[in-house]
């Protein structure tokens, strides 16, 4: 009998941890974007990283950069955090908690999703934001993407 569990159990492990790879996996390509009539042609990781961690809040071009996110609970959100500002969810909060205490800055808005900060993003030329690469249009400018 404690075989058998072992086994249930085991198996139960590893469908699990595949479909967490495969969910990991399944998030598509992550989009920057701008307005479509915005200056930028592109943006390095690096400077998307200084706009959204709120080291600059201007273009490398000039011009006011207003960051947008994804709501915390989306899988874009997490993928966006940890590969672009080099963060956990968790360390990203105290890294805003910080910021917000000592008057160096506030986290970028959230918006509820892809459609919400394209929208947002093509009415403020201004605006900065990611969204799945599978859902840009001509609304808006891509101006880096990550794989």
């Amino acid at each position: 009998m404690k075989s058998i569990n072992q086994t249930i159990c085991l198996s139960l492990m590893v469908v699990v941890l595949w479909l967490a790879v495969g969910a990991s996996n399944a998030i598509a390509d992550i989009a920057v974007i701008v307005h479509a009539g915005h200056a930028e042609s592109s943006l390095t990781k690096n400077q998307v990283r200084a706009i959204f961690l709120g080291k600059t809040s201007k273009y490398p071009g000039g011009g006011a950069a207003e960051p947008v996110g994804q709501a915390e609970d989306s899988l874009l959100y997490a993928s966006f955090v940890e590969k672009v500002l080099r963060k956990n969810t968790a360390k990203l909060k105290a890294y805003w908690a910080s910021r917000v205490f000592s008057g160096k800055g506030t986290p970028p808005q959230s918006l509820s999703d892809d459609e919400a900060i394209k929208d947002h993003v093509s009415k403020h030329k201004e605006a900065i934001g990611y969204v799945a690469s599978d859902s840009v249009d001509g609304s808006v400018k891509v101006i880096f993407t990550l794989k």
